[in-house]
């Protein structure tokens, strides 16, 4: 039987918060397309079961930082945020930042985002991983274009 598998990440606790809606979504918008015989799973994902202690702290590390860098920058720019996303390579960890901005606000808006995710990163993450790396942050409009160089 053909099945459509969709994993989750996060902690227990969310998988089981989430795993009814996201099923019932999926299975809601595949019933008018090629894909409406198939069975819908979903599961929490298991490539923990697959990295070493100290990655799955990394990725549990970077989780939490978009987590929470996502809700403050909601709250304090309400319909503004697109999406975050945290990556690392060798020395340096990225933050990328897409907003709704369409330039039409004060040039100072992508310093004052850069500055309210680096009081999130010193206030409340302490983790050894985070010292030892350098921080970029890019804060970019609707229309790719920099905000905080």
């Amino acid at each position: 039987m053909n099945e459509i598998i969709i994993p989750i990440n996060g902690s227990q606790e969310y998988y089981e918060s989430v795993k009814n809606e996201v099923e019932s979504l999926v299975k809601e918008v595949v019933k008018s397309t090629p894909f409406k015989d198939y069975s819908v799973k979903v599961e929490k994902n298991k490539i923990g079961s697959f990295l070493n202690v100290e990655a799955k702290e990394v990725m549990e590390l970077r989780f939490e930082m978009t987590k929470t860098i996502q809700e403050s920058l909601t709250e304090s720019y309400p319909n503004q945020i697109k999406d975050i996303a945290i990556t690392d390579s060798s020395q340096n960890l990225i933050i990328e930042v897409n907003t709704l901005l369409n330039g039409e606000e004060p040039t100072s808006i992508g310093k004052e985002i850069e500055a309210n995710i680096n009081k999130i990163l010193k206030d409340q993450f302490t983790s050894n991983y985070l010292k030892e790396r350098i921080v970029k942050i890019y804060i970019y409009n609707k229309f790719g274009e920099r905000l905080n160089e």
